[in-house]
């Protein structure tokens, strides 16, 4: 038996034996009728001032371990084209404002993209999981 459907029989097992001040059960009563499992996601970030520094990202980009967003202050901006150091190849796709943005975000690729609201600005960038 998986862990959920253990925790599934022992929350319904519990819901059946509690008693409401009225002498029902939680499961007889309609105020009660909907259980609704919370799953908690463990995100590993990395939050990084690389004051501009080209190699702390690559650093940050290509280190052995492996977050699921890095939040850079102030990247280094590459001077040939408007955006930040994320090769096209790495594990994190890149939430960044453009040309003069003092923020960028980091999102690993395991989490797809269109599950996430991003919004970048030249001061502030910000990602958001959407409700499943």
């Amino acid at each position: 038996m998986s862990d959920n459907a253990a925790v599934g029989k022992c929350l319904s097992a519990f819901i059946e034996s509690t008693q409401l001040t009225d002498g029902t059960s939680a499961l007889q009563s309609t105020r009660y009728t909907r259980v609704r499992f919370l799953m908690m996601v463990v995100l590993n970030i990395l939050y990084w001032n690389v004051q501009r520094s080209k190699h702390a990202i690559i650093e940050a980009v290509e280190a052995s371990r492996q977050y699921d967003i890095i939040a850079l202050q102030e990247p280094w901006q590459n001077p040939h084209l408007p955006t930040a150091y994320c090769p096209r190849g790495s594990r994190y796709q890149l939430i960044y404002a453009g040309e003069g943005s003092r923020s960028a975000i980091l999102l690993h690729k395991r989490h797809e993209i269109k599950n996430w609201d991003a919004t970048a600005k030249n001061d502030w960038c910000k990602v958001r999981k959407q409700e499943i």
